[in-house]
C-alpha cells in the first residue's frame, strides 16, 4: 500500500464541488471586470483615432480652402490683366454649354 504524501489533501466530491463553484465565480467576475476593461480601453482608442481624423481633416480642409484661395486669386489676376479675353472665354464657354443643354 502506497504512503500518503503529506503534501497532497483529501478532496472529497463536497469540497471538490464547492471549489469548482469557488473557481468558475472568481473567474467569472475577473471575466467581467476584463471585459469592461476592454470596452473601456476600445472607448478611449476610438476617441483618440475620431480626435486624429477630425485634426487631419481640419487639415486637409484648410490645405483645400488655401489652394482654391490662391486659383481664385490667380483667375482675379487673369481677369484684371486681360478683361477681354476673360469676356471672350465666358461668352464662349456659355455657348458651349448653351449647346449641349440645348440638345437634351
Amino acid at each position: 500500500m502506497k504512503a500518503r504524501r503529506p503534501y497532497m489533501r483529501v478532496v472529497t466530491r463536497k469540497n471538490n464541488g464547492e471549489e469548482l463553484r469557488s473557481t468558475l465565480s472568481k473567474v467569472r467576475t475577473d471575466l467581467g471586470e476584463l471585459a469592461h476593461e476592454v470596452v473601456e480601453l476600445g472607448k478611449t482608442e476610438a476617441k483618440e483615432a475620431r480626435e486624429r481624423l477630425g485634426e487631419q481633416v481640419r487639415s486637409r480642409i484648410d490645405s483645400i480652402r488655401q489652394s482654391i484661395d490662391e486659383g481664385v486669386g490667380a483667375i482675379e489676376q487673369q481677369v484684371k490683366e486681360h478683361p477681354f479675353v476673360a469676356v471672350a472665354t465666358a461668352l464662349g464657354l456659355g455657348f458651349v454649354v448653351g449647346m449641349f443643354l440645348k440638345r437634351k
